[in-house]
């Protein structure tokens, strides 16, 4: 006799407590390292800020696109593993390790010609300059992070997240020590300035990747899939299967960066105080989202686990459960930004900055938005997430891009600049855009998983 509901709702809800909490850990870990940078390179002086936040927001995003399209290796790999087919999660991990191969080569070439790409966009010299030593070094990092986030993705498959999250926090600590070595010139080493940081960057990232291949090299519970023993030849096949169920999702991974760098680039127009109070808001969003973001991923191979199983009302629950967890977190961050919105913001501000009270008076009110859809934008990407788990990834890409391109930035741009509401009106475009893909996505997934039972049972 099958459990009931609540039961079974309540064993899913713990399984992926377990993999969530290692996972949300890593993506904590690797902010804090962009966070670092940031901050330690600040005091070198404003250029060198901003050519970090140049740099590293041009990687971060190549970093994106590339990680979005790998997921579907995992993914397939997640329903390899619900099937109980150890040959067929290591083909799947390998192919994935060998398209992030494929994919290092695209991004090494840009990030060396990054410099010229913004010199082609009219950016000053004296930021070109620093944005070229930062990424002639940094760029090195990027075969190792993209094959990190393949090998993390299997790792966490099996549950075994807790070691990513040890690696990931100890990363952190080591990033801050070498940016602390090379960016200065402490004891010894020498003063590369920005430079310094990039080198830290690709230090530590290898690190990484050597101290992962090692335990799961060593770890009992991945031996049995001889990942790194029986490597098998590329296969053109999987590949293709990878590449045509991924690039929707990095579409839509690059349709949501993009559109806070709209959103950035609209408050720039209409003045400094305006973007700087904007830049607020989003940093503490991006803090508030690691808990929906490590769900997504949760949701992605707890459904595609299921669906291995062919167990089609289990892998419906696990995204139901997914969501559950998402609103229940962000409810409980919804009270907290009302209760705190002015402690948050002052966190950000020096009272004896220029236009600190311009500022603060305006990320208070964008902040105050930011809670009516912070639920919705939680329900948005997990729904995408669950999505992925039944291999429907065109639909979050076209959900993206409806609510966001169609309907968010438009709107907020029509409130803004035609209907003089000012810049809280891009906001509340953002905000209804958001609600747009959050109706559309948790209605497909419905839609799609109540099918997939229906016809099962018939």
């Amino acid at each position: 006799m099958q459990p009931g509901f609540l039961r079974r709702w309540s064993r899913e809800f713990w399984a992926q407590l377990g993999i969530a909490s290692p996972m949300a850990l890593t993506i904590f870990a690797q902010i804090g390292m962009l966070t670092t940078d940031t901050l330690m390179v600040s005091e070198l002086g404003v250029v060198s800020l901003g050519a970090i936040g140049l740099a590293s927001g041009a990687f971060y995003t190549l970093l994106l696109a590339c990680t979005g399209l790998l997921s579907m290796a995992t993914i397939r790999a997640a329903y390899e593993h619900g099937k109980q087919n150890k040959d067929g999660v290591r083909h799947c991990v390998q192919q994935g390790l060998w398209l992030s191969l494929l994919m290092t080569i695209p991004v090494v070439l840009i990030g060396f010609n990054l410099g010229h790409i913004l010199t082609w966009l009219g950016q000053e010299p004296a930021i070109v300059d620093e944005v070229h030593n930062y990424m002639h070094v940094a760029i090195w990092s990027a075969p190792a992070q993209i094959f990190f986030s393949q090998l993390r993705g299997f790792v966490s498959t099996l549950a075994r997240g807790q070691l990513i999250a040890v690696i990931m926090i100890l990363g952190l600590f080591l990033n801050a020590f070498f940016n602390y070595l090379l960016i200065f010139g402490h004891w010894g080493f020498p003063e590369l300035g920005i430079a310094g940081a990039g080198l830290a960057t690709s230090i530590i990232s290898w690190v990484m990747l050597a101290a992962l291949i090692i335990q799961i090299v060593q770890d009992k519970a991945f031996k049995p899939y001889h990942l790194f023993k029986h490597f098998n030849k590329i296969d053109w096949h999987e590949i293709g299967g990878v590449l045509k169920q991924g690039w929707p999702v990095s579409a839509a991974n690059i349709a949501e960066n993009s559109l806070f760098l709209a959103v950035n680039l609209a408050m720039g127009v209409i003045g400094a105080a305006v973007l700087a109070a904007s830049n607020i808001v989003i940093n503490y969003m991006t803090v508030v989202f690691i808990i929906p973001i490590a769900l997504l991923y949760t949701s992605s191979y707890r459904v595609a686990f299921f669906m291995g199983q062919q167990n089609l009302s289990m892998a419906r629950l696990a995204g139901i459960v997914s969501l559950s967890m998402g609103w229940i977190y962000m409810g409980i961050m919804t009270l907290v930004t009302i209760i705190w919105t002015k402690e948050i913001i002052a966190a950000y501000l020096e009272p004896d900055q220029q236009d600190a009270a311009m500022v603060f008076d305006m990320a208070y009110e964008f902040l105050l938005i930011c809670t009516i859809f912070q639920v919705l934008d939680a329900t948005q990407a997990i729904a995408g997430g669950a999505l992925r788990g039944i291999r429907d990834t065109t639909a979050a890409f076209i959900a993206a891009t409806i609510g966001y391109w169609v309907v968010g930035y438009p709107l907020g741009w029509f409130l803004c600049f035609v209907l003089d509401v000012g810049p809280a009106g891009i906001w509340w475009g953002l905000a209804l855009g958001i609600a747009t893909a959050a109706i559309l996505l948790v209605a497909r997934y419905y839609h799609k998983t109540g099918r997939l039972v229906v016809q099962a049972l018939g």
